[in-house]
């Protein structure tokens, strides 16, 4: 999937991101996401509760 675009909107105003915060990043879903976003040129954050034995891997290997 190309993403070229990410947008946030908040109190009708649109802000466009290159650095997005993904929660939930560590495993999963999230880590799918943030590999996507990371593949297109975006800086992502990464994120966990309770897993993060597995959220510090997934780093390492994006680095």
């Amino acid at each position: 999937m190309k993403v070229t675009h990410f947008f946030i909107l908040k109190k009708g105003v649109i802000y466009w991101a290159k650095t997005v915060l993904v929660t939930g990043s560590g495993r999963g879903l999230g880590s799918c996401i943030v590999e996507t976003l990371s593949e297109n040129g975006f800086n992502v954050i990464i994120n966990y509760n309770k897993s993060k034995e597995k959220a510090e891997e997934f780093a390492a290997v994006m680095d």
